[in-house]
């Protein structure tokens, strides 16, 4: 049977001994590193990960004519979304807002039912339809301001000024060719969640609203009549 020396033993076990030290050494200072000096890094990607953030359009520019006659601008108007979670009674809910916002209660319930963060349940929607939806205070139910366009002089030479969508992109004539120009920078609201994706009523929140980067003057001019 193979023999030890007792020098061989003990040099065994200081070896082992200064190992262990240097290990807890080096993951103690990696640990005080994570917290002293990454603690705000973490701290700013947990709140990134409980942040829900809301688009909001851009505010698109008017389009006069040569002489200042607005051609087309938009007016006020409202996004109406849900936060399925936080909605407390899908059937009673979808009803009520059916009532107001002309749709389907069908349509609307399937949506409240989803298990997506966020639904949207109608754009375009005016202050006055708005303001009946605030007065219910209904749960898990929020509004974004956004605009729609107007035509004053309704479809003069639609192949010049051209129209704009649903989503406020424009999609022919000037609208179209001037479109990254006049839909402005959009903006967006957001709000902070627990785990289960509920609206933190004591978090963060904040709300960017869209900006405008100007208006377009058609020179060459555009025939009223």
């Amino acid at each position: 049977m193979k023999r030890f020396s007792k020098a061989l033993v003990q040099r065994r076990l200081l070896i082992m001994f200064l190992v262990i030290l240097a290990s807890t050494i080096f993951f103690g200072f990696r640990l005080a590193y994570l917290q002293l000096w990454q603690n705000e890094f973490f701290q700013t990607k947990a709140l990134e990960q409980r942040m829900q953030s809301i688009p909001v359009e851009g505010l698109r520019g008017t389009i006069y004519d040569r002489n200042g006659i607005p051609l087309a601008l938009s007016v006020s108007a409202h996004t109406v979304f849900a936060v399925p979670i936080e909605v407390e009674s899908p059937e009673e809910t979808a009803s009520l807002l059916a009532a107001i916002l002309d749709l389907e209660p069908d349509f609307i319930l399937k949506r409240l039912k989803k298990r997506s963060s966020v639904e949207w349940l109608k754009k375009k929607v005016t202050d006055e339809e708005a303001k009946q939806i605030l007065r219910l205070g209904l749960p898990g139910i929020g509004l974004v301001p956004t605009s729609t366009r107007i035509y004053p002089y309704g479809s003069i030479a639609p192949q010049v000024l051209g129209f704009v969508g649903i989503d406020n992109q424009g999609l022919e004539g000037i609208e179209l060719q001037y479109d990254e120009f006049l839909r402005g920078r959009p903006g967006q609201a957001v709000f902070e969640r627990d785990a289960h994706g509920r609206a933190l009523e004591d978090g963060v929140r904040g709300f960017l609203p869209g900006e405008r980067f100007g208006d377009f003057f058609a020179l060459n001019g555009v025939n009223l009549k």
